[in-house]
C-alpha cells in the first residue's frame, strides 16, 4: 500500500461487511477504539484489491457472507481473521472453520473484546518483513531472474 508521496501506508484494520446494522455497530466500536477502518463492502468487484487487504492488515472482520465469499476464493490462511455477527449458530462455527478465523465476535457480548482488538491493531507495531535469499551455483544459472520474478509475485 502507496501513499500519495510514494511512502508506505500504515496498514489499517479492514471490515468486510455488507451494509447494515452489523457494520454500523463495527464501525461505532471501531471509533470507541480511536481506529480508521477501510471497508470493503462488495468483495466481487475488486478483488485484487481483498487480496492486498487481506495479506497486509492488521485485523480483518468478516460477516458470514464475506467469510463464505473469502473461503471459495481460496484466500490464504492467515491470523488477526475475526467473524463478527449477532449471534453463533453452527454455520457460523462452519464458516470461521473454512475462512481459518480465530475468533468469532458474537455482538453485543463481544463488544469489549472487539473494541481492545481493534485498539491492539492500530497501536502494535507493524509485522516483521520477510526475507529470502536467493544464492546462484555457478554462472548462468538463472538465479538473478528467479529473484527478480519472487520479488514481482510478492509486490
Amino acid at each position: 500500500m502507496r501513499t500519495h508521496g510514494g511512502r508506505p501506508a500504515a496498514p489499517r484494520p479492514v471490515i468486510m461487511m455488507t451494509s447494515g446494522d452489523l457494520a454500523d455497530e463495527v464501525s461505532r466500536l471501531a471509533a470507541a477504539a480511536g481506529c480508521d477502518l477501510h471497508r470493503i463492502s462488495d468483495l466481487r468487484s475488486d478483488p485484487g484489491s481483498v487480496r492486498e487487504q487481506w495479506s497486509c492488515a492488521p485485523l480483518l472482520l468478516l460477516d458470514l457472507a464475506a467469510a463464505r465469499d473469502c473461503a471459495s476464493a481460496g484466500l490464504p490462511r492467515r491470523d488477526g481473521v475475526v467473524i463478527v455477527c449477532p449471534d453463533a449458530d453452527p454455520h457460523t462455527w462452519r464458516c470461521a472453520v473454512a475462512v481459518g478465523a480465530q475468533q468469532v465476535a458474537v455482538l453485543p457480548d463481544a463488544e469489549a473484546w472487539l473494541v481492545g482488538a481493534l485498539a491492539d491493531a492500530v497501536d502494535s507495531p507493524a509485522e516483521a518483513g520477510r526475507v529470502l535469499a536467493v544464492i546462484g551455483g555457478r554462472g548462468g544459472a538463472g538465479a538473478s531472474v528467479f529473484a527478480t520474478a519472487v520479488a514481482f509475485v510478492n509486490m
